[in-house]
């Protein structure tokens, strides 16, 4: 009626208010094949943002973008490490260069451009969040 439209919501998957744009689903099935990066060539990165931010912290099944891509030598399918050089008496969102980098997670390059890339994580042992550095080789210096 005019730009007023009134419909039944079948299914969602986050919060929903008025203004919000609605539409048809859009499939996000992608199949790749999980992979090592080339060995030869270490790969660092940087969650630089998130696709939603309904949670304070991202976790499992998030879609995340990072800051390389297939000028990097990232491409769909290439897994990496989650990494953090922290404890608990590092601030959140600090890291300490006294310790080790310790493994808290792993995500999948879905789609890579020159350079950035989208990922999905896929292993989460603590919260992941916006400035978490992924590395295809923890602990390699």
């Amino acid at each position: 009626d005019g730009n007023i439209v009134t419909a039944t919501v079948e299914q969602s998957w986050f919060e929903f208010e008025r203004g919000d744009v609605v539409g048809d689903p859009i499939i996000v099935n992608y199949n790749v094949n999980v992979h090592a990066p080339d060995e030869e060539q270490e790969l660092e990165a940087s969650i630089v943002a998130r696709l939603t931010m309904e949670q304070q912290l991202a976790s499992e099944g998030e879609t995340v973008f990072l800051d390389r891509g297939t000028d990097d030598g990232i491409e769909p399918g290439t897994s990496l490490y989650l990494v953090v050089r922290a404890e608990g008496l590092t601030p959140p969102g600090k890291e300490d260069e006294n310790l080790p980098e310790r493994v808290v997670g792993r995500v999948v390059v879905v789609r890579a451009e020159d350079n950035w890339a989208t990922g999905v994580i896929v292993d989460a042992a603590t919260n992941i969040d916006v400035g978490m550095r992924v590395t295809s080789a923890p602990n390699a210096q």
